[in-house]
């Protein structure tokens, strides 16, 4: 009988021995999920520190490319308003040039006309020229029959002469006749004749003989009373018997013909003067039109080079932003589904938490609900039986003490109580040292087997 209940309180033990090894493993499996589920939100909060990195990142390069935005729209503006003062200044540039070339078409038809104006006042010039040459011709011819006339004046007069020298000598008269006809021959007669009469009339004693109512003696009187420093000219101008003739009209239309041809040539050298100064303004014109036209291409191009450069940087800025913005984005999403995986893990281990958390409770309660029938039928067989289990062992007690050397049976089953005593306590330790989370269960397997352990000691 006692056997039988040792058994029964040994099977109890292991049942719940093993009902404390599932409670262990429950635990272990508790601790497991708790340190997943703390890792799990380990990652989450780094993830989400992650998330918050970016984001500021991506607030930073938010605000950076709005101050380059802005510093752009600065630049775009200057850019604008280099470029209007640029049109500006190529518009007064273009309305100089506008004027420039209509001065120059205005000047040009003046320049045309008197270009025009001094070809025909070169052309009339020529005109008079070639008048003046003709007159000049027809009074040669003239002249030359005048000349004739005066030679033939010249020889009656040397044939008086030769009337009145009579008395000199023969060489006297034929050196003088030689010379006179020298001096025709030659047609510088004028002087030829003056020096001849001069030398005739260098003996006093000849002029005694002329006849001083000659004209011819009075004219060669006249003349070698002169300086002999005289010029030609004006010894010309003393030969009124030999120029007297000629001086009438040949004199006055020679002297017009001089002026007129003067008068043109001085306005030929006005004209061609004003035509060159016309020439040298349009040439500088059209120098300034060119200059201004290299001036206004060289800002143009500057403009042009200086709006590409804006551009070009404007464009790099621009897809810089633009791949700043899509790395960002692409670190922002990256962030963002690391925190949305961390955060179903921890859902999940929190769901396999709470699972686990309600099987271990369910299998708390099953346990406790069977320890309480246990104890609920232990009691109840204590309260029965615990008369004459009493009376019982006294009886045994007694019995055993007058027969203990002549029933070795009973001795063994002592022994074999003895021995399921100290296994009991050894299992009851075993569970008092892994069952540390259930004081109630301790407690409940205490009191269930102290009555079981004095019994068998007694």
């Amino acid at each position: 009988m006692c056997t039988l209940k040792l058994s029964e309180i040994y099977l109890q033990t292991l049942s719940k021995e093993r009902a404390l090894t599932e409670l262990c493993e429950l635990q272990k499996d508790k601790e497991q999920y708790e340190s997943a589920a703390k890792l799990a939100l380990s990652r989450a909060v780094e993830a989400k520190l992650k998330a918050e990195e970016a984001l500021c990142e991506l607030q930073c390069t938010r605000q950076r490319s709005e101050t380059e935005r802005e510093r752009l729209s600065l630049l775009s503006a200057q850019s604008q308003n280099e470029v209007l003062e640029l049109l500006g200044r190529h518009e007064a540039a273009l309305s100089r040039i506008e004027e420039l070339e209509e001065n120059f078409r205005v000047s040009k038809p003046q320049q045309t006309k008197v270009t025009e104006q001094g070809m025909q006042d070169q052309q009339n010039c020529t005109k008079i020229y070639g008048e003046n040459v003709q007159h000049e011709e027809e009074d040669r011819d003239t002249g030359d029959e005048e000349e004739e006339e005066d030679d033939h004046n010249v020889e009656r007069t040397s044939s008086g002469f030769h009337e009145h020298l009579g008395n000199f000598k023969g060489w006297r008269e034929r050196s003088t006749l030689l010379e006179i006809n020298g001096a025709v021959d030659t047609g510088n007669w004028h002087r030829d004749l003056q020096e001849c009469l001069s030398t005739i009339l260098e003996e006093p004693e000849d002029l005694k003989n002329m006849d001083q109512n000659d004209d011819i003696a009075r004219w060669n009187l006249d003349s070698c009373h002169r300086s002999p420093g005289t010029s030609e000219s004006s010894r010309f101008d003393l030969t009124p018997l030999l120029e007297g003739h000629a001086s009438g009209t040949t004199s006055t239309s020679t002297n017009r013909h001089v002026e007129e041809a003067g008068w043109l040539k001085q306005l030929l050298t006005e004209v061609t003067m004003t035509s060159r100064a016309y020439q040298a303004r349009c040439t500088e014109v059209e120098g300034l039109l060119e200059d201004e036209r290299a001036a206004s291409n060289k800002q143009a191009e500057a403009s042009a080079r200086h709006l590409q450069r804006l551009h070009g940087q404007l464009k790099s800025l621009r897809e810089e932003l633009e791949s700043l913005g899509v790395e960002k984005a692409l670190e922002l999403n990256e962030a963002r589904r690391e925190l949305e995986e961390a955060r179903l893990e921890a859902q999940r281990l929190r769901l396999d938490f709470e699972e686990a958390a309600m099987g271990r409770e369910a299998d708390i309660a099953s346990l406790q609900e069977e320890f309480g029938h246990a104890r609920a039928n232990l009691q109840r067989e204590r309260s029965k039986k615990q008369a004459p289990v009493w009376n019982t062992s006294w009886n045994s007690s007694v019995h055993s003490k007058s027969s203990r050397e002549t029933s070795p049976r009973l001795h063994g089953m002592v022994l074999e109580g003895s021995s399921l005593t100290y296994e009991i306590l050894h299992v009851s330790n075993d569970v008092l040292r892994y069952c540390k989370l259930s004081p109630q269960l301790i407690q409940l397997i205490a009191d269930m087997l102290k009555p079981r352990i004095s019994q068998c000691i007694q």
